[in-house]
């Protein structure tokens, strides 16, 4: 079958989800023809994650849940060997190279025939960023991996 990507990339300068007055605009591709959106699980790589990332990703993704939805997470495991992004039927969140000034790259999957049907979605962030993997506020030279994993789940729901 065919299939195609959606990418978003989230640069140094911007991209940290605050405030109350935030838009959201959807990317026509989403989970919602599923008879149970979001049903599947995703997979974080814990494999070079520093300090607390695999636990900030969790808690980014708690912005989203809500009475219908919630985001599901199996074991931790590395299930990619170290491609990204990769469809194997895996939504697999790690850490490795991506471009100078990226911090993060999501891309999700869809079939050319219906491209309102994302059927896979592949986080990874950026090995070469001072992460700050805490809960409270980063040094001006940090980036905060929650801000960025809130911000990236939102494009795995379908959002610009």
């Amino acid at each position: 079958m065919r299939y195609a990507v959606f990418t978003g990339l989230v640069y140094c300068l911007g991209c940290l989800v605050s405030g109350q007055a935030v838009a959201f605009v959807f990317n026509n591709s989403n989970w919602s023809y599923m008879a149970s959106p979001m049903g599947e699980e995703w997979v974080v790589c814990p494999d070079r994650m520093p300090g607390e990332a695999v636990q900030r990703v969790k808690d980014g993704s708690t912005a989203w849940n809500y009475e219908r939805f919630r985001f599901t997470f199996s074991t931790d495991a590395c299930l990619s060997s170290g491609d990204f992004p990769l469809l194997n039927s895996v939504n697999q969140i790690d850490l490795g190279r991506l471009s100078a000034g990226t911090l993060a790259n999501t891309v999700s999957f869809f079939f050319t025939d219906a491209p309102n049907q994302t059927i896979e979605c592949d986080t990874r962030f950026n090995i070469a960023a001072n992460w700050y993997t805490g809960t409270g506020t980063p040094a001006a030279n940090q980036f905060d991996f929650w801000s960025v994993a809130t911000h990236e789940m939102g494009h795995c729901l379908g959002l610009d």
